[in-house]
């Protein structure tokens, strides 16, 4: 939140919580989230429009995100296992589909490569031409 003398200071203890509610009750309406927290709904609505409260809650929603794609990750061998067993099940459909999603996911994997070793040469060009 902003202060008079334009200093950043920090998010209440209700905003807190209406951020925690935010995040754990993401199926709800605004107007339920409001009322679990007690306070109105245009208050929440008007917080979800400061900087500070929307950046916070970009940054729960973030890390919610990554905490769920390393969970992900962590079954991607199983996941990989699948997909080859089902290149050999008598399942024309079931085998295309699967060849389908390793060819595809293969490609991927490599233009991911390429993006990331394209954006590091300018990163490292960005830096040198600042020096």
């Amino acid at each position: 939140m902003q202060e008079k003398n334009g200093k950043s200071k920090e998010l209440t203890r209700r905003q807190e919580s209406a951020l925690l509610s935010l995040i754990s009750c993401s199926e709800l309406p605004l107007v339920q989230i409001a009322k679990n927290i007690g306070c109105n709904p245009s208050t929440l609505h008007r917080w979800l429009n400061q900087p500070e409260f929307k950046t916070r809650y970009r940054e729960m929603r973030r890390q919610l995100v990554e905490s769920a794609i390393a969970k992900l990750q962590g079954h991607m061998e199983t996941a990989i296992d699948t997909l080859v067993k089902n290149l050999d099940t008598g399942n024309r459909p079931s085998e295309c589909r699967a060849a389908s999603t390793i060819i595809r996911q293969s490609i991927e994997g490599v233009d991911f490569s390429d993006f990331d070793e394209r954006i590091s040469k300018i990163e490292k060009q960005l830096r040198t031409d600042k020096a």
